[in-house]
């Protein structure tokens, strides 16, 4: 199957979710890749069928109870995805998405990759949302992925190091030498994981799909822009 993505209003990994879901991802498949992994007990997955600006789409969301926050090195997530029991291509993808993240990240912060490190909460948001992408994926028999050019937004925002203009450093360099459109919305529209997923799919830049659709969907981000935020995908 091809698959098209339209981020009109940039890619998150959340969104990204969404929209495969949209599209006829296998939920079931997905939630059995994510309870393969024992890190995750804590971690729920909602998702939702909304309209967003008056649009239909899948809402997808990832909430935690922890009792304490700990630090994650990208080298314990590497081992984790390892060993864990995941179907082999589900394993493949989110590994070389999950390196491609640590590697920008460790561009962003000076340090060497096995020095990157995730607060708890973001390592469990950056897990789900990788392995759970990287399922639906599979569960879709995605074999190639184009996209139009992704939008960004304008302005600044905080981060561990300061202040910092968008794109934020690690989604910079992994944009490197992929085209990129801004809008004037002041806010992050291309997440690093949401970049990162681009960096390792796709292989082709459209404005339109070189296929005939056979099915469409979006997926939603949080906020609520002047235009519909959501990633508009095709599959066919």
């Amino acid at each position: 199957m091809k698959l098209h993505l339209e981020p009109r209003s940039g890619i998150s990994g959340d969104m990204f979710a969404a929209s495969l879901i949209a599209v006829g991802g296998s939920v079931g498949f997905m939630k059995s890749q994510l309870d393969a992994l024992s890190v995750l007990n804590q971690v729920e997955v909602r998702i939702a069928r909304i309209e967003k600006a008056g649009l239909p789409a899948v809402k997808f969301d990832v909430y935690w109870n922890l009792d304490s926050v700990e630090e994650r090195h990208y080298s314990d997530i590497e081992y984790l995805l390892k060993e864990a029991s995941l179907d082999a291509e589900v394993k493949t993808l989110a590994r070389t998405v999950f390196y491609r993240l640590a590697e920008a990240e460790s561009v962003a912060h000076q340090c060497s990759i096995d020095d990157v490190h995730f607060h708890e909460v973001g390592a469990l948001d950056s897990i789900t949302d990788i392995v759970g992408c990287s399922a639906l994926l599979v569960s879709l028999g995605v074999e190639s992925v184009s996209s139009s050019v992704p939008v960004e937004g304008v302005g600044a925002v905080k981060f561990s190091h300061g202040v910092t203009d968008l794109p934020v450093p690690a989604t910079r360099y992994l944009m490197q030498n992929m085209p990129i459109r801004r809008c004037n919305v002041n806010s992050e529209l291309i997440t690093p994981t949401g970049a990162a997923f681009l960096r390792v799919l796709v292989s082709q830049w459209l404005e339109l799909p070189d296929f005939l659709p056979k099915l469409n969907g979006a997926g939603a981000g949080t906020k609520d822009f002047f235009h519909p935020n959501l990633l508009k995908v095709y599959l066919g």
